[in-house]
């Protein structure tokens, strides 16, 4: 966690230096990139959204419930699909439909964390 810009910084050199004499563990973010995110922490719970496209038809989507987020770590505190989340999957649907559309997607898996203070 850091404090002020000085930290940030300090921060950020040290990762870079440790993840370029490192090698790159899978399984922990950093399979496409050693690049990182400097990001606040919203209070509640949060929600990760999975869409599954082929053909551009929407075969699977689901919501996972992450429950509340555990500070400082980021993780979520349990993982549950439930079916009364099912209709904030169908009020996402029809964004992730024009995202598709934009793209011109044939197939893709498609999946979204969300916060409900970033909604």
């Amino acid at each position: 966690m850091v404090k002020c810009e000085e930290d940030i910084q300090n921060q950020h050199a040290y990762l870079i230096n440790t993840l370029r004499t490192n090698d790159d563990y899978h399984g922990i973010g950093l399979g496409f990139s050693n690049s990182m995110i400097l990001m606040d922490y919203l209070q509640g719970s949060e929600h990760d959204i999975d869409v599954v496209i082929f053909e551009r038809k929407l075969i699977a989507a689901f919501v996972t419930d992450n429950g509340l987020t555990n500070w400082p770590s980021y993780t979520g505190t349990f993982f549950a699909v439930c079916c009364v989340l099912f209709a904030l999957v169908c009020v996402l649907l029809f964004e992730v439909k024009c995202q598709v559309v934009i793209l011109k997607a044939c197939c893709c898996i498609f999946h979204h964390q969300q916060s409900p203070q970033m909604s």
